[in-house]
C-alpha cells in the first residue's frame, strides 16, 4: 500500500468514521501542506482551518451535498500551508461505506494545482486584453468564456453569454 501512495503526486486521506473528527493522511498529504507526517493532527476540524475563508462555505457545501445526495465531491480551493501561504488544491473524495442513515466513511485526495491556476489566470488576462471579441467553447460546444469586448459587441453581460 505504501508504494501506491508513493506513486502518486496526490495526498491521500481517509475519514474512516464520519461520526468522529479523526482522519488519516498519507505522508504526501502532509508534505503538500509543508508539514512532516504526524506534525499536526489529521482531523476534519484541522483541515477546515486550512481552507481559505472565501472558499470555506462553498467547499463545505460541496462536501455536505456529496454526503447527502452523492453529488460528486470535486472542488478547487485554497489551503493554507505551513508557511502561511495559500496554494490552490483540487480536493476530491467519495463516500465509501453507507448505511440507511447515510455514509459512514469517506476517502479522497488533494492535488496541488497552484501552477495550473496561475496559468489559467494569465490566459484570462490575455483574453480580456484582446482587442477583438473572443469566446471559448468546451468539447460539447458550450460557451465557457467570453471577454469584455465580445460582451460589448453583443450588448450582453458576460455571464449572460455563458452556457450554464
Amino acid at each position: 500500500m505504501n508504494l501506491a501512495f508513493q506513486a502518486t503526486d496526490e495526498g491521500i486521506w481517509d475519514w474512516q468514521d464520519l461520526d468522529h473528527d479523526h482522519q488519516w493522511w498519507a505522508p504526501k498529504f502532509y508534505m503538500l501542506l509543508g508539514y512532516h507526517p504526524g506534525e499536526i493532527s489529521p482531523s476534519f476540524s484541522q483541515l477546515k482551518t486550512f481552507i481559505h475563508p472565501e472558499d470555506r462555505a462553498p467547499t463545505l457545501q460541496a462536501l455536505e451535498d456529496h454526503l447527502k445526495d452523492r453529488t460528486p465531491f470535486d472542488v478547487a480551493c485554497r489551503l493554507k500551508t505551513r508557511s502561511d501561504d495559500y496554494r490552490w488544491f483540487r480536493v476530491r473524495g467519495k463516500s465509501a461505506r453507507r448505511n440507511p442513515d447515510g455514509p459512514l466513511r469517506m476517502v479522497g485526495s488533494i492535488d496541488d494545482i497552484t501552477q495550473q491556476k496561475k496559468a489559467e489566470d494569465k490566459f484570462r488576462l490575455v483574453i480580456e486584453a484582446a482587442p477583438a471579441g473572443m469566446l471559448m467553447v468546451d468539447s460539447q460546444g458550450a460557451i465557457v468564456l467570453v471577454n469584455r469586448r465580445l460582451s460589448q459587441e453583443f450588448g450582453y453581460a458576460s455571464h449572460e453569454l455563458l452556457d450554464k
